[in-house]
């Protein structure tokens, strides 16, 4: 279905101010890998290099929040407490559709850019049940926090800009309100916690984690929105940063993580079967390249595959690869741009029951 976008609800959105000492170093990604060997899921440094970087404690926290619902009286989003998330089939195996979306966080017209790619996930036919989102600019946050169609018909799990401190983006996980319903805690369930786990990383990155649950079983998938380290610093800090998320994972038996992997270096095409997860485009589409980066062409090195769907405790039945539309030039003269600088993924997914 599709929606207007053009209109929005008044709400009350905190502006972080926006520092970020690596913004330029994020940007020479390109000026710091080699092309690509026949391996095509690496991209290679040109030498191994030690990075300058202090380094970084191998230690992480996790830091609680909130789902947020928009309140249509007060016309701001309001904090939950005391609630758990359920999946409102009531099935034993319920399948829920995913998608995961870089949306670019560096580029022009970054309201414009997050409008496109909004209207294209609304319009996905089923339309999807879970939305992550990376480098979600705190202009972008402020588009998606004062649209209509979220306001109205999703949980979110952010509601100003407390994550953007610092940073120049962040990960935001929404809800279908339609798949999802709010239930009262109890004692015996874990509550349907939502939480950050602060990784050991040189930007500031995390995983923003999440659980849902079958009513019928009572059973626990746990939800993990990652956009992993840049760069092709040695040593690698994604290796811990999977590690820790595959952790959280094996806690409760069922889950994923989705998002940018960010699978820079030759080592990093392992990461995911070591930790004894599932990559969604490899079990469906071995032998493909599925490309996330790099389709237009515009860059300095070969595409590749840097977003992913990693799956434990669960079956993967459909991921397909979403490529941004183009905006159209602007009226006060514009370029004409990608949504994004990344492809995004649509997948379907259910409880293994082997």
């Amino acid at each position: 279905m599709h929606h207007a976008l053009s209109q929005r609800a008044p709400v009350a959105v905190h502006c972080a101010t926006v520092r970020y000492s690596s913004m330029k170093a994020y940007h020479s990604i390109r000026n710091h890998l080699a092309p690509r060997s026949q391996d095509q899921d690496a991209r290679q440094p040109s030498r191994p290099r030690r990075s300058s970087v202090p380094s970084i404690p191998e230690t992480w926290r996790r830091v609680p929040q909130r789902w947020n619902k928009y309140d249509n009286e007060r016309m701001e989003w309001k904090a939950l407490h005391n609630i758990r998330i359920e999946i409102t089939e009531d099935k034993a195996q319920p399948k829920l559709v995913l998608v995961t979306w870089n949306v670019d966080g560096f580029g022009e017209r970054k309201e414009a850019r997050m409008a496109g790619i909004l209207e294209h996930i609304m319009s996905l036919t089923p339309v999807p049940d879970i939305v992550f989102l990376q480098e979600v600019s705190s202009a972008a946050r402020d588009f998606l926090l004062t649209h209509p169609v979220i306001c109205e018909s999703w949980f979110s799990s952010e509601m100003d800009g407390t994550n953007w401190i610092d940073l120049p983006f962040a990960t935001i996980t929404l809800l279908s309100k339609s798949r999802f319903a709010l239930a009262t805690a109890t004692t015996t369930t874990g509550i349907g916690n939502i939480w950050r786990e602060k990784f050991p990383s040189r930007y500031g990155r995390d995983a923003l984690c999440c659980d849902v649950f079958v009513p019928s079983s009572s059973t626990c998938i746990r939800l993990i929105n990652v956009h992993l380290d840049s760069l092709a610093h040695i040593p690698s800090r994604r290796v811990r940063q999977i590690s820790i998320s595959a952790t959280l994972l094996k806690e409760v038996g069922h889950g994923l993580i989705a998002g940018d992997f960010n699978p820079v270096l030759r080592d990093d095409k392992n990461l995911v079967p070591l930790n004894n997860l599932t990559d969604a485009w490899l079990k469906l589409h071995r032998g493909e390249p599925g490309y996330t980066w790099g389709i237009n062409r515009n860059e300095a090195f070969p595409p590749n595959r840097l977003d992913k769907v990693a799956l434990f405790g669960l079956v993967a039945h459909s991921i397909e690869i979403m490529n941004p539309g183009i905006l159209e030039k602007g009226e006060a003269g514009e370029d004409a741009l990608p949504w994004s600088d990344h492809s995004g993924l649509n997948c379907t997914f259910g409880l293994d029951v082997k």
